[in-house]
This record gives structure tokens, sequence and C-alpha cells, in this order.
């Protein structure tokens, strides 16, 4: 659908993840569509050699209302944090993690 709709309306693209090396259906999209938009900063000129363009840095942005800190339980301290998603590509399912954290 993407790239049906990219020549016809105004089109971008957020990435939120810094892939190494850098995913081809990632950079698909992003050559398909008008403006692409990363958080990745050391990966702008990784995408435009790769003829995506144009690529655009941006910081990941928080809402101050649903977004803030707070103290960290005892339990929950570490020294290393997995963030992602558990989905079964590729990633640690829950169980797995929780026996690596254990």
């Amino acid at each position: 659908m993407l790239k049906e709709l990219a020549p016809k309306i105004p089109t971008a693209q957020f990435y939120d993840d810094c892939n190494i090396p850098l995913r081809d259906e990632v950079v698909e999209y992003g050559r398909t569509v008008g403006h692409f938009f990363i958080t990745a900063r050391g990966q702008v000129e990784d995408y435009r050699a790769r003829g995506v363009e144009p690529v655009t840095y941006v910081t990941g942005g928080c809402d101050a209302t649903d977004h803030y800190r707070v103290p960290a339980a005892d339990e929950f301290r570490s020294e290393v944090a997995f963030i992602g998603s558990p989905g079964p590509e590729g990633s640690l399912q829950q169980q797995d993690r929780v026996a690596l954290m254990t």
C-alpha cells in the first residue's frame, strides 16, 4: 500500500531502532517514503549511502504527562536492561529473559 500511496500523497516514516547491519526492508521503506526520520544519529549517512533520501535524525520524544521517572523498587534494580518486544522473530521469549536474569 505504501508504494501505491507514496507518489500521490505526502508520506513519512519514523524508525526508532538501530539495526546493524541495516535491515533491507527498512531501507526499502525509507526509499519509498517522502521523508525518513530516525533516532540513530550515527546511521544517517549509512541510510543515505543505501539510497534513502531525505533522512533526518530526530530525538526520541516523551510526553511530560504520561512518561516520567519513578524510583525503581529494589527487586527491579539491575546492571543490565532489555528494551524491545518479546516477539518470536529473533528475540528472547519472556521465560528466557527471566532465566537469564535470575
